[in-house]
């Protein structure tokens, strides 16, 4: 879903709000938390991984973001 590739050009990336980003990183957190953040199976704990890559990933873009709008 967000691979290092996707990070690297951030062309290539979509390009969200950012409203969006906030809104995808909340998605992101309350699904972990649902999983309780390790998760109990291999499922779980490989989906929490990339769940929280991704938050990791928005979080950069929303400071990007911000840097070039400030």
């Amino acid at each position: 879903m967000f691979d290092k590739h996707q990070n690297e050009h951030p062309i290539c990336a979509r390009t969200l709000s950012e409203g969006q980003l906030l809104d995808e990183i909340s998605w992101f957190e309350a699904r972990l938390n649902a999983i309780g953040g390790n998760g109990d199976c291999a499922y779980e704990k490989a989906l929490a991984r990339s769940y929280e890559q991704a938050v990791s990933s928005h979080r950069e873009r929303l400071a990007s973001l911000r840097r070039v709008n400030n």
